[in-house]
């Protein structure tokens, strides 16, 4: 008796087994599931750049330090754009609405817009530092006013109003720790190597509580908005909450959409209700255990997990329909249900815990990746397979052995007269007949996909998720542009010694800094505007020379320096804790730049730091941090992301396949069909020019743990005919006439699945996500339909020879 022999009998053994102790089965299947799913009212979303990376990534690790210093970066942008800003019926609406944000808004820190703005002048040797309209405007002649000195300031621009002049910014600042009480250690570190720690004693604001604001928010503004209040709302966490709400209704409709299908597929293949029962209480607990168990080890929902529920339904219905078309079968044929489960699980338990082996295996690829949510894809995927795979071993066949099932003579699944069956074997004979002919037309089809290839990019910009109409996106872009960028660079310099700002020689290598930065292009990354601790010097420096604007610069003398900051400091602001730390020994410079691909990040971050460097001089310490130095981490993570997954996947399930057929040669040529819908799917989004971002960059390693299911459940079914009889056209009509069938409705089942995402979904890497893995799936059961017959055909012909 083979090895494959013996496990295949302790299959059927085990088919016996929990017919005899279903109810306890039941029982036990019943209350894991419960018991994990009570975890899911603890459920949260995030969708946040900086969850992107890992917390021991060094970008991860500046970014957390930069945010505990000085405060999140993440704010909430309110743009105006009335007939006429100096308006004195526009500035009353605007008071209103400032006054009404700082009372009715949760979590802000502070609201910053024309009313309040930092308006520095100087009475005599007093240094005066207090909101722009203190004294508010009556007459046209305060209005004036009060337009020349906006305009006048330049810190101003693109900060309160436009360099169009068109619009004015209500800027939002959250606070930055969270109101939850909730404490943790953790080390922030600043200088050379960033290893001199300093403590940080909460958790930033969460993401349920910035949702919160954005809520509030949109309570409070549809009472302002008119014809000329004309409002775009944008920045992080509207963004994030926007996300957020589409992602939830889109699951929603997805599991719907999906559930849908599937049961009206069952209903095409069984014609039983008993199969949906069974169906749906399996797919049920499968789905909440897996999410209740990502829950309970503290992993969050995301954008990549969405889809996660479509796929762990799939699974599910692909293992439970192989058990069931076999169990249908014997109980057709008059087999009582102990046997019927037996030889159920006897013909196909193998061949479903390798496909779950290898779907996991394929999942869990994503776990090498340096972006979280992808390696959380992994972990939560493979927790699905693993799930399915348990409960269709226990519950489905408890709940078989415990529910009455009618006998129905007539079954179509598997027939010699089914049209389906017929035509299917009718493909693997012309397959075995011209196995090279076959062969060739499959190639052809590789090479003009694989042209393809070299025309693959990255791309990775998520305000393009959004449809072009909606209006997160059109503001998003519109405030974009008329503020030359709401991306921000933050540059922390290191002076390494105490009070090292008030040194006028490191002002002014920070001013050069901030200058070089402006004048500094790549494409279309530009700096639109630099701010730093240099501005507050300046414009201190003019307020205390009788408001000349000749002095809009940086005292020579150290002493006036420190005096001139001692005095702002004084003076009821706290806008230096923004600037600098306390001991003035570190300076933070932001510069603002436009929303663009991650890709053309990482040579623009270079260049910078070239010139950072020079202008910065060997005595200051600098490194980057900010959303735009993570985006430009992330790009260069994904494509580390994206091999390390593929290779994984490729070289944990090769061995797999090798294993299961117990030849290397033909488990490597079993291979070929697995990898063929990867690199025709790659090839065919490089000539339709569709990118690799986050969501479509993980297609291939799904694809591979996917495919490789059917060639497994067909190599399976093939040797036990051809061990029977060494004739490869026969053992491929075999398996096709007795498999086929429900290689054809598995596949169906998986590529409507992901086809619900494509179709559903709202955000644009949603749908080309899921049209494009549907797709793979649709090539991935052709080819083992059509060319694993002829390459089995070509490798057995050998073998013989």
């Amino acid at each position: 008796m083979t090895i494959k022999a013996k496990i295949e009998s302790a299959f059927e053994s085990w088919g016996y087994t929990v017919y005899r102790l279903r109810w306890l089965v039941l029982i036990l299947s019943l209350f894991l599931a419960g018991a994990l799913a009570s975890n899911l009212p603890e459920l949260v979303v995030d969708n946040s750049t900086e969850s992107f990376l890992h917390e021991d990534d060094i970008q991860s690790k500046r970014y957390t330090a930069f945010r505990h210093q000085f405060g999140l970066d993440s704010q909430i942008l309110i743009a105006l754009e009335p007939p006429e800003i100096f308006d004195l019926e526009f500035l009353e609406k605007l008071r209103a609405l400032h006054l009404e944000i700082e009372e009715k808004l949760p979590y802000v820190d502070e609201v910053t817009s024309l009313i309040n703005a930092r308006n520095t002048r100087g009475e005599g040797d007093t240094l005066v530092v207090e909101d722009l309209m203190e004294n508010w405007p009556e007459t046209e002649a305060d209005l004036e006013t009060l337009r020349q000195r906006v305009y006048a300031n330049p810190l101003y621009e693109d900060q309160i109003i436009s360099h169009d002049r068109r619009l004015t910014m209500i800027t939002i600042q959250p606070v930055t720790y969270t109101q939850r009480g909730v404490e943790l250690g953790l080390e922030d570190s600043f200088g050379e190597e960033q290893e001199q720690a300093t403590s940080g004693e909460h958790l930033f604001l969460d993401r349920t509580e910035k949702d919160s604001m954005v809520v509030a928010l949109d309570e409070l503004l549809p009472k302002y908005v008119s014809e000329d209040f004309t409002m775009h709302v944008t920045g992080g966490p509207v963004v994030g909450y926007r996300i957020t709400t589409m992602l939830r209704e889109d699951v929603k409709g997805y599991l719907v959409a999906c559930a849908v299908v599937i049961f009206v597929l069952l209903m095409f293949l069984f014609w039983r209700l008993s199969a949906l029962f069974l169906t749906l209480i399996v797919m049920t607990c499968t789905v909440l255990s897996t999410f209740g168990l990502m829950v309970g080890i503290g992993i969050p929902f995301s954008i990549s997990l969405q889809m996660v529920p479509v796929f762990v339904m799939c699974i599910c219905v692909c293992n439970v329909v192989h058990v069931l078309v076999l169990v249908y079968q014997a109980w057709a044929d008059d087999k009582a249900k102990d046997e019927s489960l037996a030889y159920a699980f006897g013909h196909s338990g193998l061949a479903i815990v390798m496909t779950s082996v290898t779907t996991a295996a394929g999942m869990l690829s994503f776990t090498t990746a340096d972006l979280v949510p992808i390696t959380h894809l992994g972990v939560v995927s493979a927790f699905g397979v693993v799930f399915s795979l348990i409960y269709s071993f226990t519950l489905l066949p408890a709940l078989i052995g415990i529910l009455p099932l009618r006998r129905m003579r007539r079954y179509t699944v598997g027939q010699s007269g089914n049209r389906l069956t017929q035509l299917l074997v009718w493909i693997g004979d012309v397959a075995t007949s011209r196995p090279k002919t076959v062969l060739a037309f499959w190639l052809l089809l590789f090479a003009v996909s694989a042209a393809g290839l070299p025309s693959v990019r990255f791309y990775h910009l998520p305000i393009n998720w959004f449809p072009e109409e909606l209006p997160v996106r059109i503001a998003s872009e519109r405030l974009d542009k008329a503020l030359s960028g709401t991306r921000t660079i933050e540059v922390i310099v290191d002076t390494k010694k105490e009070n090292g700002i008030h040194d006028p020689e490191t002002l002014k290598r920070i001013e050069r800094s901030m200058e070089f930065g402006e004048s500094l292009t790549q494409g279309d990354i530009f700096v639109g505007k630099a701010i730093s601790i240099v501005d507050v010097v300046k414009e201190t420096n003019q307020a205390l020379n009788g408001n000349d604007a000749a002095y809009y610069v940086t005292p020579p003398e150290r002493a006036l320096i420190a005096q001139e900051l001692l005095l702002f400091e004084n003076s009821g602001t706290d806008d230096l804790e923004k600037l600098t730390d306390s001991t003035f020994q570190l300076a933070r410079i932001t510069m603002r730049v436009p929303r663009a691909n991650a890709v053309n990040y990482p040579p623009f971050i270079e260049a910078l730091e070239e010139g950072l460097a020079e202008n910065l001089g060997e005595d200051n310490v600098f490194h980057i941090t900010g959303m735009a130095a993570l985006l430009s981490r992330i790009f260069l993570a994904m494509i580390t992301s994206m091999a390390k997954s593929y290779m994984f996947a490729l070289i944990v399930i090769t061995p797999l396949m090798i294993l299961l057929i117990g030849n290397v040669r033909i488990g490597l040529v079993s291979m070929i069909p697995n990898l063929l819908p990867v690199v025709m799917t790659l090839g065919i989004m490089g000539w339709l020019d569709i990118p690799l971002d986050t969501s479509t960059m993980v297609i291939g390693s799904i694809l591979i743990g996917l495919a490789v299911d059917d060639t497994i459940h067909f190599l399976h079914r093939f040797h036990r005919y051809y061990q029977g009889e060494p004739d490869t056209p026969l053992a491929v009509r075999k398996t096709l006439r007795t498999t086929g069938a429900a290689l054809f409705f598995t596949s169906l089942v998986l590529g409507s699945g992901f086809l619900t995402i494509g179709t559903m979904g709202t955000m644009n890497n949603s749908v080309l996500f899921g049209y494009l893995t549907a797709m793979g799936i649709g090539i991935a059961f052709l080819a083992d339909v059509f060319l694993a017959p002829a390459l089995m055909s070509l490798v057995m012909k050998s073998s013989h020879r």
